[in-house]
């Protein structure tokens, strides 16, 4: 993470995460007023550009539908890879939608592991 726009926009991710603001989602980047920890940056996104962004899902290889970022959300934070790619194959949606709080995707984004961020 070298750009200081994309430390800028990670730092105001975990203070969302970490807020209590959100109520926590499955399955989706956001239904009804819940989100999944990725919408939860869509919607920070959107709150801080003027383009705005769907909460639609994207993944990394178009197959069947995730809860993966759209493009310009993940390029905005610095990641990989539109699910949040971690080491040994998990994402962090995976890790959202298997029960993992807000607050401890928090820890993991904030733990910098190899391959989230683009390098």
């Amino acid at each position: 993470m070298k750009n200081p726009i994309q430390r800028k926009s990670v730092k105001l991710w975990l203070e969302a995460l970490r807020s209590g603001k959100y109520k926590q989602g499955r399955g989706s980047l956001k239904e009804g007023n819940k989100y999944c920890c990725l919408g939860v940056a869509c919607d920070l996104y959107n709150k801080t550009h003027k383009v705005k962004v769907d909460f639609v899902n994207y993944t990394s290889d178009d197959q069947q539908p995730n809860t993966g970022l759209p493009p310009v959300v993940m390029k905005w934070l610095g990641l990989n890879c539109p699910e949040g790619r971690l080491e040994n194959n998990h994402y962090l949606s995976t890790e959202n939608d298997n029960g993992a709080s807000f607050n401890k995707i928090a820890d993991i984004i904030e733990s910098n592991p190899k391959g989230l961020f683009v390098e």
